[in-house]
């Protein structure tokens, strides 16, 4: 039961970062250029960044749910161990989300950050 446990959170999981890590990447690509319009390609390069990070975060959170040893023993445990580690992820996934717009937002705001490394 364990096993059926990990393979319908992977797959769900797996299936919400990779549309979530498009959607994230594809339209935002406008709003950091809309930060950064002295600088298109630093915006370009910065939406890349953020979403190698996003993979990359989510990927250790799949692996750590392998780490729990919660008894799975009927259907109801399967679904409490598949939505408790969904919402996890759903949670830390909008955590960095608005984290990330709140830097972004800032630096792009913040004059002596514009000056030191987009003025020559």
């Amino acid at each position: 039961m364990e096993i059926l446990a990990y393979v319908i959170y992977l797959l769900l999981a797996a299936f919400l970062v990779l549309i979530v890590g498009y959607w994230f990447y594809h339209f935002g690509e406008v709003y950091i250029i809309e930060f950064f319009p002295q600088n298109q390609s630093f915006a370009k390069q910065l939406n890349k960044l953020l979403l190698i990070g996003y993979y990359l975060l989510n990927l250790g959170l799949m692996l750590n749910t392998f780490q729990s040893n919660a008894p799975i023993n009927n259907f109801i445990d399967l679904l409490n161990f598949v939505l408790k580690h969904m919402a996890d992820s759903i949670l830390i996934i909008a955590i960095m989300h608005y984290n990330n717009l709140f830097w972004i937002y800032f630096l792009s705001h913040n004059q002596s950050f514009k000056t030191k490394y987009f003025q020559s």
